[in-house]
């Protein structure tokens, strides 16, 4: 017989509110985790347990360094103003980490899991519902696919890594009802939908990337005898389902014809500018300034004005008019920071790895995965949508292992 789950505090309800509202309301998201903050300390006794955690070295210091490192990127920058707003930006690396730190969420994760799949759900629901008013109402199919969906909250790409996630969630959820007896028939169509909304979002590489990750995270799961063959059958059809529905996307939105240009850009002398050809040309010239901004980058404020410099020099105007960062956070970071960013960087995105199996959570090494691979064809720390994607689940995904820091931390 299962034991009856616990009822979660007024603490955890404010994580729960954080996860769910992260989709639909970025504000109301950093309001529930203040709110985490002020009854976390409220106690005196509370705060003893956060500040001994905070002192101790670990794996909650390693955002707050790559945010210090931009700090210090201050010191030979020449555009503070643009500086102080890329800080600004990057906040929650600071101080979502070393709040959450010391904390133990595994009896209530079950709960926080389920907030944060559902705030997926309707996010999407209503995503879906505003692309489904505007086709009604002006007749216009691609008010359902892309940007011109998601853009009541979010560019395509950040909702796209909101649903890899919400489906790593949702694969950990049905491999824990293996030990109940109850229907799963929702929980199969929920999967669904996810992969629908992936389709119609049509982020390419984040659905590459959610295939990677959720193909990855399901084979470990069946290695470990952790999900039955049914349930890995399943998974797998939804999986081949929404690929399906990608490739009907893309032809019919036309982003596949974006690949095959920029294929055939370089036989060409003239290039027609999209989201794909674009790119190509900012990591081009993004690459030719890496020589002269290491060994220690252009500094925080000057990484935007040395690419725009870069555009206006080339003629670039694609670039140039949209002021596009560097759209690969490896390049962008080493181009701001040059060697130490870098490193503190790869830190970041390997360090799960070098954790030892026993202190790891398992949806966690597949999280940092979507992001190390989202990073290379996005800056995903100069959006605070990334920024708070990552700072919240890091540390929300080490609090359900054995903790590491504090007077329990085992080495």
């Amino acid at each position: 017989m299962n034991k009856p789950e616990q009822v979660p505090d007024v603490k955890t309800r404010m994580l729960m509110a954080a996860v769910f509202l992260l989709p639909l309301w970025m504000s109301g998201s950093l309001i529930a985790l203040g709110g985490f903050a002020v009854l976390r300390l409220a106690t005196r006794s509370e705060r003893s347990d956060w500040w001994s955690g905070v002192k101790q070295p670990g794996w909650h210091w390693i955002l707050p360094a790559f945010f210090l490192l931009h700090v210090l990127g201050l010191l030979w920058s020449s555009n503070l103003g643009f500086g102080l707003k890329d800080l600004e930006t990057k906040l929650g690396l600071l101080l979502i980490p070393l709040l959450l730190c010391a904390t133990d969420q595994r009896t209530h994760w079950p709960s926080i899991r389920t907030a944060s799949i559902g705030g997926c759900i309707v996010a999407c629901l209503y995503l879906l519902g505003g692309g489904l008013w505007t086709y009604i109402t002006q007749g216009t199919g691609l008010s359902l696919f892309y940007i011109e969906l998601s853009s009541p909250l979010m560019h395509p790409t950040y909702m796209s890594m909101l649903i890899n996630m919400a489906l790593l969630l949702l694969i950990e959820r049905i491999s824990d009802s293996n030990k109940e007896r109850t229907s799963k028939s929702s929980l199969w169509a929920i999967m669904l939908f996810f992969w629908f909304m992936l389709d119609l979002l049509s982020a390419r590489m984040p659905f590459m990337v959610t295939l990677i990750t959720c193909s990855g995270f399901l084979l470990m799961l069946k290695f470990r005898k952790a999900i039955n063959s049914s349930d890995t059958f399943r998974a797998a059809l939804c999986m081949v389902v929404g690929l399906g529905g990608m490739v009907m996307a893309s032809s019919y939105t036309g982003r596949a014809n974006e690949v095959s240009q920029a294929i055939t850009a370089s036989a060409s002398d003239t290039v027609t500018y999209n989201s794909t050809t674009g790119r190509i040309e900012i990591w081009r010239q993004g690459l030719a300034l890496l020589p002269g901004a290491l060994p220690f980058g252009t500094g925080t404020g000057d990484v935007k004005d040395a690419l725009l410099e870069s555009y206006r020099s080339h003629g670039f105007s694609y670039g140039l008019d949209r002021r596009l960062n560097a759209h690969n956070q490896y390049l962008q970071t080493t181009l701001a920071l040059g060697l130490p960013g870098i490193l503190c960087l790869m830190l970041i995105v390997t360090f799960p790895i070098l954790q030892r199996k026993a202190k790891m959570n398992s949806v966690l090494g597949w999280f940092v995965l979507m992001i190390g691979l989202n990073a290379t064809v996005e800056s995903i720390f100069e959006v605070q949508r990334g920024v708070l994607l990552i700072a919240l689940f890091i540390p929300l995904l080490m609090s359900i292992g054995p903790p590491l820091v504090g007077k329990d931390r085992k080495l």
